[in-house]
């Protein structure tokens, strides 16, 4: 999850299959991937926030803990 996670927010073009559920037997797989595709939805529609959000608590960690 982390090296798809890793790639979606790193690479530009990455795109999201559309999630349909009549492909999936099983339905706690249903349950699953559902929720996966919309936590991704969710990111893509907030990729620049989230990166901003990310890149400030490193900030804020490195500077915290850094040796100078």
């Amino acid at each position: 999850m982390l090296v798809l996670l890793d790639k979606f927010i790193s690479e530009e073009d990455f795109e999201l299959e559309e999630f349909d559920e009549k492909y999936i037997k099983n339905d706690v797989h249903k349950i699953i991937y559902g929720d996966i595709y919309n936590k991704f939805k969710n990111l893509n529609e907030n990729k620049d926030r989230f990166i901003d959000e990310s890149n400030n608590r490193f900030k804020k960690a490195f500077n915290k803990y850094r040796i100078d």
